[in-house]
């Protein structure tokens, strides 16, 4: 264990006067044991210090402990800096109660139940008998008691009060030496280890820059760490720039949900990532608290270890604000701005889960808020979202204390409302399995560059000469949500969102970079969401990717203010020709100082378009000429797609029949020759059987109707509208239009291809063909999938699109449910994110059944899914319900479970009426059982849950065949599968489950 030494002292301590004390302070956050404690250091700035929480949801965490020399024995009073967290609030009970041990013996005083404000809290009198002795903290009820630092002297008053970081007289106690340890030579000092932060030491350092990264934290990512776990949103690689984000594609996380698991956030990668930088000095558990000035520019920022107290001070010729609230920008005299009233507030998600097969017990939180089930948002998916938010008029920064306790509040009613109020029946097996103590705040500080950024500039999309970060994320702005709101009006705990979608999502909007630097102190960046913008266009600016490439900006600027020797204003006054070249370049270009040599790494990202990463056919390997629908002249409303897959570049557009609509593509031949006119597009049911489309092409005009239902009969999904004789330089115009077309439209690309392109083409293909039947043939003894070029798409579904409202079932696309028979009407489906969720009702009678006509005889599904908890089930069950021989048409279905793959054969087994009707007066017989199991066939699988998987089921004849993520798991053939019409596709789920992308084929046999 790490010793702790103090000395006889003679100072100014509690009194004006000098005098001789024996005093020994010992700060919490430098116990060499914390045990299940843990280190806050999110309020420092309010209440002086780091402290320890005892963040046990409900269960009593292992002692913290440290051995404490005395530099004499006998008897000393204890004091405990602490409080009673619910006070405040005149709340019944004392959750934070914890011992102090000397020895291992609990001195009689128990702590935290005293003090709606931190103080020092008087323990009485102990008789210390040995120097070196061993001191603990022991909590008593898992519900985040708080320990700021033990104080042992021989005075008889307490310490003083006040909440100053790091004052004299504490420093005095710890020995600390009066002037703080210089680290200095730094081109760049980054505070903050976000998203931001982390991008711009990357950037910065890659670019030749000696960095110094500060993070008060053990882990980067800040509200994209394990700590908060927010995932990352905000399109990258894109727009004017589509270097910017390749930084923040190589540390960002992949969750799946937020809040995702621990795992999904990769807190380890971050760091190494950062860690492998020669020229960034990482600096964890470190807090800025001072800076100094000279003149407008910040000379030295004072930060100390939290866990040691050892101050430090930086020296850098720049310094860039990564912190979110602002905090070097305020201590710097900044002109800053923040929103008096309606502000975005601070959120702690929390998830939940379910033992196996045994009742959970949870304790009554008489002080955590007083609710019902009916009070919040039921969490779904064993999950409390980012709705969980509070503090919207509250103090931001002067009491996120009291906001971040306010949310654990209302998170401990909730589950005590669960498992011991009107939600118990339900509840019983659920326990707690992780709260975000680190609060996750959208908005506070914003500090003023020389531009503020208004919602106004962003979707009348103004032309900036330095716009360079795409803001793709709409303008979303969160306020209470009224409904939960009437219970706790002065501090409401649940947000709705509200959205401007008028942002251009593919492209993104340029954020100009004099957003990135301060108007007044010469010497400042900030990144992330404490940028120049106004409240309502910080909706847009404040998601993490994109505050990742605002850092990647600023770390490319300060290599030029290194190489210049200029200020961050000067890269756009006199520089901005270099700043475009630096961020032409690949993310992970690096030289190893300012004026090295530039190296291009050989696994550096491709070059991305200006509307992101393609998804599709790439244009540049198709014949012809090919234009696509992002380089068409558009009128009317069109919507933008990626569900139907074979399109060419980064998607398709679609639109409305009689809407007015119409899209203009246009092309100049470069040869002479003759030419073949096409049309892309994926076909689908809701597709147009007579879409108007008029092509002008040498001097001529022809007019066709196009059957989209129809697939393409060429490559590529391509499909003729002409051929034409043209010369070099004559114009192709193909104009597709919405008017009188029978269904809805489809653009996707516009092919003119030549006579000689084509038997080149096809020559190309031939030698292909030749050289695959010359090639050795695979084993096809094993189960394998129809092929696919047999398959006709008839129902797809990517369930990218919204709600109009939130508290009944809004599906759309010809999708129903059971739920107002079976859930008495109580949502059991929601969109969210792109994806469907299903989640059984606790009212619920039986399992959800989400539905949809699907007409054929052989045919395949193929969808992704996710299962959450190890107990979930997925089952595709297939019906007909004019077949009156079983009970609701029940013909097949396949279940999908984290441990197997069933399939079965319901109509010739247990739905069949006679068997249905003999087994539910309980009159079955062994020999029926027997025939029963006969109808199943299971296939082991280990499939993991919270990650998604794609299967496919493909039926033909008598067989189901199973693929999952490609590989074939099994087949089974039984009478009832060789029904002649499925009729209806039922998705079955009789706990919960996430479905996307869902197509249906019929196959031709």
């Amino acid at each position: 264990m790490k010793t702790i030494v103090t000395f006889l002292l003679t100072l100014v301590a509690f009194v004006n006067q000098p005098v001789a004390a024996q005093q020994v302070l010992v700060e919490a956050e430098s116990f060499d044991e914390m045990g299940g404690w843990k280190l806050d250091t999110q309020f420092i700035d309010n209440m002086g210090s780091p402290y320890l929480l005892a963040h046990g949801l409900g269960k009593p965490v292992a002692d913290a402990s440290t051995v404490v020399t005395f530099p004499q024995t006998g008897e000393y009073r204890v004091f405990v800096r602490t409080k009673d967290w619910v006070a405040r609030w005149q709340a019944k009970g004392q959750p934070g109660k914890f011992q102090l041990l000397v020895d291992g013996k609990p001195l009689a005083e128990t702590f935290g139940t005293k003090g709606a404000d931190w103080f020092w809290h008087d323990g009485g009198v102990v008789d210390i008998r040995k120097k070196q002795t061993v001191i603990s903290l022991r909590d008593l009820t898992g519900f985040d008691g708080r320990c700021d630092a033990v104080l042992f002297t021989q005075e008889a008053g307490p310490p003083p009060g006040m909440s100053e970081v790091l004052p004299q007289w504490r420093r005095a106690l710890l020995g600390l030496q009066e002037e703080p340890t210089e680290k200095g030579g730094y081109d760049l000092v980054v505070v903050g280890g976000g998203y931001a932060g982390t991008a711009a030491a990357l950037s910065a350092a890659r670019m030749g820059c000696k960095v110094a990264f500060i993070q008060n934290r053990p882990v980067l990512g800040g509200n994209g760490s394990s700590e908060v776990r927010v995932w990352a949103k905000g399109n990258i690689r894109r727009g004017k720039y589509p270097r910017l984000g390749e930084i923040v594609e190589e540390f960002c996380d992949h969750a799946k949900k937020s809040p995702g698991t621990y795992e999904e956030f990769e807190d380890v990668k971050k760091e190494q990532i950062v860690r492998a930088e020669e020229n960034i000095d990482l600096f964890l558990n470190h807090h800025a608290y001072k800076v100094e000035m000279q003149g407008n520019q910040i000379a030295a920022v004072h930060v100390f270890d939290t866990r040691s107290s050892e101050r430090k001070r930086f020296v850098g010729k720049l310094f860039s604000d990564c912190t979110g609230h602002g905090t070097i920008g305020f201590l710097a005299n900044a002109d800053w701005e923040m929103t008096p009233q309606g502000r975005m507030g601070m959120s702690n998600m929390w998830s939940w889960a379910e033992a196996e097969g045994q009742a959970v017990k949870f304790p009554e939180t008489p002080w955590a808020l007083d609710l019902e089930m009916q009070d919040f948002p039921y969490p779904r998916d064993h999950h409390g979202q980012w709705f969980w938010e509070s503090g919207f008029d509250k103090d931001a920064i002067g009491d996120a204390e009291g906001i971040r306790d306010w949310n654990l509040r209302a998170v401990y009613g909730a589950f005590n409302a669960m498992k011991n109020r009107d939600g118990a029946d339900n509840h019983q097996t659920a326990y707690l399995t992780w709260i975000a103590h680190i609060g996750g705040p959208r908005e506070s500080r914003r500090l003023m560059g020389d531009v503020v950024l208004t919602s106004d500039d962003i979707t009348t999309k103004r032309d900036f000469k330095d716009g360079c970060v795409p803001s793709t994320w709409s303008i979303d702005l969160h306020y209470p949500k009224e409904q939960y709101a009437q219970k706790f009006p002065d501090n409401p705990f649940i947000s709705k969102a509200v959205h401007d979608r008028r942002i251009d999502r593919s492209f993104g909007f340029p954020v100009p970079y004099r957003c990135f630097y301060s108007r007044n102190i010469d010497n400042l960046f900030m990144t992330g969401r404490n940028i120049s913008v106004t409240h309502e266009a910080l909706g847009t600016t404040r998601v993490m990717k994109t505050c990742g490439m605002m850092g990647e900006v600023v770390g490319r600027a300060a290599s030029i203010c290194k190489i210049r020797h200029c200020l961050p204003r000067d890269v756009y006054e006199k520089y901005w020709p270099e700043m475009d070249e630096l961020l032409e370049l690949p993310g992970k270009a690096y030289r190893r100082t300012v004026n090295g040599k530039m190296v291009i790494p050989a696994d550096s990202l491709e070059l991305a378009s200006a509307n992101g990463v393609r998804t599709g056919l790439n244009p540049s390997q198709l014949a012809g000429i090919v234009i696509d629908d992002l380089a068409a002249s558009k009128t009317g409303r069109w919507t933008r797609g990626t569900g139907l897959k074979g399109y060419v570049n980064h998607g398709y557009l679609y639109a409305s029949p009689d809407s007015g609509s119409s899209i203009r593509f246009a092309g100049i031949v470069q040869k002479n020759g003759n030419y073949d006119v096409r049309i892309a597009y994926q076909p689908h049911p809701n597709r147009g059987v007579e879409v108007p489309v008029v092509v002008e092409a040498g001097g001529k005009t022809s007019n066709l109707q196009v059957n989209m239902k129809l697939k393409p009969d060429l490559k590529d999904g391509f499909f003729s509208v002409g051929k034409f004789e043209l010369k070099r330089g004559d114009s192709v115009v193909v104009v597709i239009s919405a008017k009188n077309a029978g269904g809805t439209i489809h653009a996707d690309a516009v092919q003119i291809v030549s006579q000689q392109e084509l038997e080149s083409a096809e020559r190309d293909q031939q030698e292909e063909a030749q050289k695959k039947q010359a090639a050795p043939q695979l084993d096809r003894g094993k189960t394998q999938s129809k092929s696919v070029s047999r398959r006709t798409l008839i129902f797809e579904d990517d369930f990218n699109r919204n709600e109009s409202q939130e508290v009944k079932e809004e599906i759309g696309n010809g999708w129903s449910t059971a739920s107002n028979r079976r859930a008495a009407g109580n949502k059991q489906v929601d969109l969210r994110e792109g994806v469907l969720h299903i989640f059984r009702h606790e009212v619920a009678d039986h399992a959800v059944s989400v539905r949809h006509d699907a007409e054929f005889e052989n045919g395949a599904v193929e969808c992704k899914f996710m299962l959450e908890h190890p107990k979930d089930t997925l089952g595709l069950n297939f019906a007909d319900l004019k077949c009156k021989s079983v009970w609701a048409g029940h013909l097949f279905k396949v279940n999908a479970s984290v441990t197997k793959l069933e399939i079965t054969d319901l109509k010739t087994g247990s739905m069949d009426l006679g068997i249905r009707q003999q087994r539910v007066a309980k009159k079955s017989t062994p020999e029926l059982e027997q025939i029963l199991r006969s109808k199943v066939k299971k296939f082991p699988v280990d499939l993991k849950t919270n990650q998604w998987y794609s299967m496919l089921v493909t039926v033909t004849g008598d067989t189901v065949m199973l693929e999952i993520d490609g590989q074939a798991v099994g087949r089974f053939s039984s009478l009832g599968i060789a029904h002649p019409t499925k009729r209806m596709l039922r998705v079955s789920v009789p706990r919960q489950a996430v479905i996307d992308d869902l197509k249906i084929y019929s196959v031709e046999d």
